[in-house]
């Protein structure tokens, strides 16, 4: 007996054999074959599970139609190009039907992958085929590791282990794993299946591995994933990995470098996007290095995006591959992963320190949400430069140019870090307290320079300065040689206002800047502008009950701003600065 037929589409099913004797039923002898795939056509790439295909079926039964035997057996898929491109050969030791009308398989043996060396291979039983009921099977795993990272290297090595699967739960699930990662210079690991409930409730079919994970070099591993990277970091990770039909999530304790993280962080697959919530925790962030490995990370991603649009590229065909006449497609990169329509975010994160650059900040705390592409950082504090800053940052990064607003306060910086760095010649003493609306453009200095925009006030608290200048301005040659201030070379500042509006990187006073000593009040007015890096400030002084006309003398501050110049100005006295200083509220 032989059939053979062909469909529409092109695939093919081929039958040969024969049964000794048709009335007994017995003696069957009948080798299978089904090609689900025209002749010279591509099989689709499975980047993914629910990408993966059979393409092809093959085998022999043989036996009494009563009793049946499936011998080598032979599933072929779309499955990781190297490792389970097939499924087989699969064989069944007998086929029964039960008293109560079932049909059972005894003795099945199947692997997957190359024959030489398979991924797994598992032996048991099937009690009811027709309901999957009464299943059993138990064997080895053996997968390579750059299969599932779809990675070029050959040097990740495999996860060897055991594994049992069964249904007596109702489900078929897995109910014993356990793996390492061999055969690897670049990374180690271990996981086992967690089967008690001690870390909580189970969410419907949720797996739990109890795993670890190291690379010791990050740059050489990234090398074996087809990217480049400056960064030699250990990484690290140890807790639970859990997963469902819809949801990921990981517990426990990383590293990154010297950057240690503990926490929880999860996954949950919506409709179109995956939103990532948790809570993140570290004593001590190491700024830099976690940029280094973020942007290895990127470049890795990058690259597999690369491999898998020149694979997809190459295997998209509908028509037979014929090498001679087929013309040559040039690879194309899928199109850039657009993160922020995608995915969604809800982290609270916190830290005792962070290191850049030698700057140091201190007790961050923080919650970054992003949803449909607004990303939030609402609430955030940190202390920074001796100061605290609390703010909510916002920015929508769908948009163009993406702008980030940031509105909030700082208390307790020190005055002397600002002035001293522009030079002013005398000690100062002080601590700012600083209130702000902005928005501007990140993406570089120069933009950020150009876009900044809204308000900032300045106010100061236990202001003092090392010299009796200001005092000397106000108050006159005169009066200023019985002053005390003058005499003595310090003066306290009792009042600062400096409210100031922001257009393009430019600020200009709203209306004036307000500086009152115990003697002098000085009220000024002007720009600075940070794209051009000057500043020009006029300053009437008086003395601090004086009238009108009561005039010091007069200063401009001018030039750029890391080395301004002051010097006096002869100008009539200017009535409206007289009432504009009169909004200062002194501070004792």
């Amino acid at each position: 007996m032989s059939f053979a037929a062909t469909l529409s589409a092109g695939e093919t099913l081929t039958l040969a054999g024969g049964l000794a004797d048709l009335e007994a039923g017995t003696g069957l002898s009948l080798s299978f074959r089904s090609d689900l795939l025209a002749p010279g056509t591509a099989p689709p790439v499975a980047n993914g599970l629910r990408d993966i295909e059979i393409t092809g079926l093959s085998g022999f039964l043989e036996g009494d139609l009563d009793k049946l035997v499936l011998r080598d057996m032979l599933i072929q898929t779309n499955a990781f190009e190297q490792s389970i491109r097939e499924v087989g050969p699969i064989s069944v030791g007998a086929v029964e039907r039960t008293a109560k009308g079932q049909v059972r398989l005894r003795d099945i043996a199947l692997q997957a992958g190359p024959r030489d060396h398979p991924v797994f291979r598992l032996k048991g039983t099937v009690d009811d085929v027709l309901e999957l009921d009464g299943l059993v099977l138990s064997g080895a795993v053996d997968l390579p590791v750059a299969d599932l990272l779809t990675a070029p290297g050959t040097g990740l090595g495999r996860i060897v282990g055991t594994l049992d699967v069964s249904d007596t739960d109702g489900t078929i699930g897995v109910d014993a794993l356990d793996g390492r990662i061999t055969d690897s210079n670049v990374m180690s690991g271990t996981l086992s299946l967690v089967r008690d409930d001690a870390a909580g409730p189970r969410a419907p079919h949720e797996i739990r591995l109890a795993s670890t994970f190291a690379i010791p070099d990050f740059g050489a591993f990234a090398a074996q994933m087809g990217a480049s990277s400056s960064s030699n970091a250990r990484v690290t990770f140890s807790g639970m990995l859990s997963a469902s039909a819809e949801s990921l999530k990981a517990e426990g304790k990383a590293s990154l470098g010297r950057t240690e993280i503990t926490g929880v962080l999860s996954s949950t697959l919506g409709p179109g996007r995956t939103l990532f919530e948790g809570k993140l925790a570290s004593p001590l962030v190491y700024v830099d290095e976690l940029t280094a490995l973020a942007e290895a990370s990127r470049d890795a991603v990058e690259a597999d995006r690369a491999r898998r649009g020149s694979t997809a590229t190459q295997a998209k065909t509908s028509a037979p591959i014929d090498p001679q006449t087929e013309p040559q497609i040039a690879p194309q990169v899928e199109p850039e992963i657009d993160l922020a329509r995608l995915v969604d975010l809800d982290l609270d994160i916190s830290a005792n320190r962070l290191n850049s650059a030698g700057d140091t900040a201190s007790g961050l705390k923080a919650r970054l949400t992003l949803d449909k592409g607004m990303a939030r950082l609402d609430p955030f504090s940190a202390s920074y430069m001796g100061g605290r800053i609390k703010a909510a940052v916002q920015s929508d990064l769908t948009a163009t140019p993406t702008l980030v607003r940031a509105k909030g306060t700082v208390e307790g910086w020190p005055l002397s870090t600002f002035l001293n760095a522009s030079n002013v010649g005398f000690a100062t003493q002080g601590r700012l307290k600083l209130a702000f609306d902005m928005s501007v453009d990140p993406t570089s200095d120069a933009a950020l320079l150009r876009t900044l925009n809204g308000t900032l006030s300045v106010g100061l608290t236990g202001g003092r300065l090392a010299t009796g200048k200001l005092d000397l301005a106000g108050l006159g040659i005169i009066a200023g040689l019985f002053n005390e201030a003058v005499r003595s070379d310090s003066t306290a500042l009792r009042c600062v206002s400096a409210p100031l509006s922001f257009t393009a990187g430019v600020a200009r006073t709203a209306p004036a800047v307000v500086i009152e000593t115990d003697h002098v009040r000085v009220v000024g007015r002007g720009t600075i502008d940070l794209p051009r890096n000057t500043i020009n400030i006029y300053a009437e002084p008086r003395p601090l009950d004086g009238k009108e006309n009561d005039l010091g003398y007069p200063f401009a501050i001018t030039g750029a701003l890391s080395s301004p110049q002051v010097g006096t100005v002869a100008r009539r006295p200017d009535a409206r600065l007289y009432r504009l200083g009169a909004g200062c509220k002194r501070r004792g």
